[in-house]
């Protein structure tokens, strides 16, 4: 807890694959996986409970707004509709996206998509996060508001496991770093 855990390796070393795993979206052959105690195969609805995950890729539903989207997300991840809305507008206003919460996803830029997908990650006030490179498509603007955000996450004694393939990013955020090089911890 309270700790970021960076994870590095280029591209195709299997970073991506472990938080797959980790998440409980990809099946693992052998081996075990546990958050928080939790057996990501006995009981993988419980720890989608408790963490949040930015993917390396956007995959969001372009027909709703992101608006729609994150109330959607609020109501499966069983969010008081107060708090929801709250949430919603406090992230918004973080990250610029309030003149944007009414249109629809698909005519959002890269770097927009990005922003409501942190934002749906992070709704439910989760205590174990992955990021797997979320910075793609971000301004430097948002990159500094991001990681001020995890510096609030970690003051919140949140865990983290944050995944690039930049070196220097991972060096300034994280307290541990993993090397990963072709599927092997380096």
């Amino acid at each position: 807890k309270g700790e970021i855990c960076g994870y590095i390796g280029t591209n195709g070393a299997g970073k991506s694959t472990t938080v797959k795993i980790l998440t409980g979206v990809l099946e693992f052959d052998s081996g075990q996986v546990f958050i928080n105690d939790i057996d990501v195969k006995k009981d993988p609805f419980e720890v989608k409970k408790i963490i949040g995950y930015v993917p390396e890729t956007v995959n969001l539903f372009n027909s709703l707004s992101p608006k729609e989207y994150l109330e959607f997300t609020g109501t499966i991840r069983d969010i008081d509709s107060k708090v929801l809305k709250k949430r919603i507008e406090n992230f918004s206003e973080m990250f610029d996206l309030t003149e944007l919460l009414n249109e629809s996803i698909g005519n959002l830029s890269k770097g927009n998509k990005q922003k409501v997908l942190i934002t749906s990650a992070l709704l439910h006030n989760p205590d174990v996060i992955f990021f797997d490179e979320p910075l793609n498509g971000l301004d430097a603007n948002t990159i500094f508001v991001f990681h001020d955000l995890v510096s609030f996450l970690i003051s919140k004694k949140k865990t983290i496991l944050y995944c690039s393939h930049l070196l220097n990013t991972i060096e300034k955020v994280s307290s541990k770093i993993i090397l990963l090089d072709k599927g092997k911890i380096v």
